[in-house]
């Protein structure tokens, strides 16, 4: 994407005054000039004067244009990348026509179990380049879903604000978060405000207000009950056969859990959850050949679907581990370093972060840490390289399938990274 220098009100026509956010003005605007007559949406920063916000936007804004998914509102243009120049830095997204849901679950009411999985199963699958990207929504709500031309099939999501905000700028004794779903995530102190589980739990509480037609609010309210344990939650539940009721049940019990560590995991193992949730058997005559022959092709292609899913299960873990070792260093090394540019890159079998920092006092002192992980037949290899061109230091090989992954990965990481500040911030005789 091109860096633009000409100013927003040079080439956008502004159309219509838009609900501002909390870090900046929102407009409806269209092209100056040519044929395109399509609606855009303009996001501006509220406090263009501080170069914390305009580097944070830099980078937020870089991870945004790696997401190419049908369901996640597409940038299609920004000067954010002139973040060090003392021009009004802007963002343009694409327009999404059709109702929020929080409208649309006004008019209609609540829906079905099987139309409110289905709406939600798009959403998480939208989430995962999020965070394979680096960006944590962390403002899932109904007012910021709209279902595009009214298709509960295509529900779009928007309003990336709390992501393009202060991000690691944030305060820990701010506190964050919406009324639709108050996480203690979010609360002053707290040290998961940039973790993706936050998205996945604001997910399940979009399926639960599309099945019961009410918010969560809290994960536990004033007498005790968590939202699937309320009477408008239960009655509603009581509708449902007793497997499907079971299993919705659990699916909102530990996904709408106070503590995030009892939460699910990741994106893979809730869809797994919604997916038998709503598994169901015909009744009629069995077709014994036609069963069978379903049951063996499953069974031929299960050990090839179950690699899928761990693998992109410990992709998306690492990209949510190096989203927040970035946060870390950046604040460990702000007195004296700042963070130019980030780097993100993903296919099926490797995820890749790539970090690039510049002394505040000595510009031309410069350095990179950057990090791969590479999936090898049934193994998953983290590797390291101190510059572009420099050669991959394996760092840690353990197995697809290895339940301790998490713990032992993160460390890998945290380590590598100050091996590599050792070797760039070292003087050397």
């Amino acid at each position: 994407m091109a860096k633009l220098s000409r100013t927003w009100e040079e080439m956008w026509e502004r159309v219509e005054d838009l609900e501002p956010g909390g870090q900046g003005f929102t407009y409806k605007v269209r092209r100056k000039g040519g044929d395109d007559q399509r609606l855009y949406v303009l996001k501006r920063l509220r406090r263009q004067e501080d170069p914390k916000l305009r580097r944070r936007m830099n980078v937020e804004v870089a991870s945004l244009q790696q997401i190419d998914h049908p369901n996640v509102a597409k940038v299609i243009e920004s000067n954010a990348g002139r973040w060090e120049a003392s021009e009004d830095l802007y963002l343009v997204m694409e327009y999404v026509p059709g109702p929020h849901l929080a409208a649309a679950v006004e008019e209609r009411g609540s829906v079905d179990a099987a139309q409110a999985v289905a709406t939600v199963l798009k959403l998480l699958d939208a989430l995962r380049p999020c965070h394979r990207a680096g960006v944590v929504h962390r403002d899932i709500k109904p007012e910021n879903i709209v279902l595009r031309d009214g298709n509960w099939g295509d529900p779009v999501l928007l309003d990336f604000n709390s992501s393009l905000d202060e991000g690691d700028l944030t305060e820990l004794s701010e506190s964050m978060g919406n009324r639709f779903l108050r996480l203690p995530d979010l609360e002053a102190d707290s040290a998961w405000k940039r973790d993706p589980r936050i998205d996945i739990t604001q997910c399940v509480g979009i399926l639960f207000f599309l099945f019961t037609g009410h918010e969560p609010r809290l994960p536990v309210d004033a007498d005790g009950r968590p939202p699937h344990k309320r009477l408008h939650a239960q009655e509603r539940l009581s509708t449902l056969d007793g497997t499907t009721r079971a299993q919705l049940e659990r699916v909102f019990q530990v996904g709408l859990s106070h503590n995030i560590e009892e939460r699910w995991t990741s994106i893979t193992v809730l869809v797994a959850e919604l997916n038998a949730a709503l598994a169901t058997k015909a009744d009629g005559p069995v077709d014994f050949h036609r069963e069978v022959g379903a049951l063996v092709a499953r069974f031929s292609e299960g050990p090839i679907e179950v690699r899928k899913k761990a693998v992109a299960d410990l992709l998306e873990l690492f990209g949510s581990q190096a989203s927040d070792l970035q946060r870390q260093l950046e604040k460990s090394l702000a007195p004296s370093f700042q963070q130019v540019s980030s780097g993100w890159g993903h296919n099926d079998d490797t995820a890749s972060a790539g970090l690039h920092f510049r002394g505040k006092l000595s510009p031309r002192v410069e350095f990179d840490v950057r990090m791969e992980l590479s999936i090898d037949g049934r193994e998953a290899v983290l590797f390291g390289r101190l510059k572009p061109d420099a050669d991959r230091v394996e760092l840690l090989r353990f197995g697809v399938f290895d339940s301790d992954a998490r713990k032992r990965l993160r460390p890998a990481m945290d380590r590598y990274a100050i091996d590599a500040l050792r070797v760039h911030l070292t003087p050397t005789s």
